[in-house]
């Protein structure tokens, strides 16, 4: 995987926060890769089994 200055591995609470200083900091080119398919480690849901906000 080539273009890319970052790889962040998990979008939990700690992957999003990394990759928002980081592009605070400048760093354009950044790639977040998870297991799941939505973001945020379960930070989005309401504590319903398999329910997300969208």
């Amino acid at each position: 995987m080539s273009g890319f200055n970052v790889l962040i591995i998990g979008s939990g609470p700690a992957g999003l926060f990394a990759a928002t200083w980081l592009e605070r900091l400048g760093v354009n080119r950044i790639a977040i890769f998870d297991r799941n398919r939505y973001p945020a480690g379960g930070l989005l849901n309401d504590g319903k089994l398999n329910f997300h906000y969208r």
